[in-house]
């Protein structure tokens, strides 16, 4: 690879044998006005190749913030409609007449009409659960803390 390196100078570039070095050996015309110019150069190039890369890098790191920012708000606007639907679900819950009236007739000791109206919030649950497809279980927890109905009643209540 040595040897093809500098047949490559010799012949082609048309360097003396004594590599980049000679080209500066000597007080030759080319030489006296290509030793100021080059470093000139060099450091035009240097800083041109700086400034590009701080200009380009500005630009797309402004550009990923933008994407970020807006996906970021996408997002926020995803969950907030996601989260304003549950609540809208709770409140859909908490106007069923079924609580009210299982509350009723527990609070009267009619227990038989209490477990009619447990069954039938039940199936409110489960259809309720099925129509909305997010909630894993629905249960209606009675104000001393027993659970009354659930949708799994399989769940340990102290899983909650």
């Amino acid at each position: 690879m040595k040897a093809l390196w500098t047949y490559f100078v010799q012949k082609i570039v048309g360097l003396p044998s004594g590599g980049w070095a000679s080209l500066f050996r000597g007080r030759t015309l080319s030489r006296r006005i290509l030793a100021p110019v080059l470093p000139a150069v060099l450091v035009v190039t240097v800083l041109f190749g700086g400034f590009s890369y701080l200009l380009v890098r500005y630009q797309i790191v402004r550009s990923i913030r933008q994407v970020m920012s807006s996906e970021a708000q996408n997002t926020a606007r995803t969950l907030e409609g996601f989260f304003q639907q549950r609540v809208n679900d709770l409140d859909s819950l908490s106007e069923t007449t079924l609580i009210s009236d299982y509350n009723k007739n527990q609070g009267f000791g009619l227990g038989q009409e209490a477990a009619v109206y447990r069954r039938e919030l039940e199936k409110f649950f489960k259809t309720f659960s099925q129509r909305a497809k997010v909630y894993y279980d629905i249960s209606y927890v009675s104000a001393d803390g027993r659970r009354v109905c659930s949708l799994r009643p399989s769940i340990a209540p102290d899983r909650y």
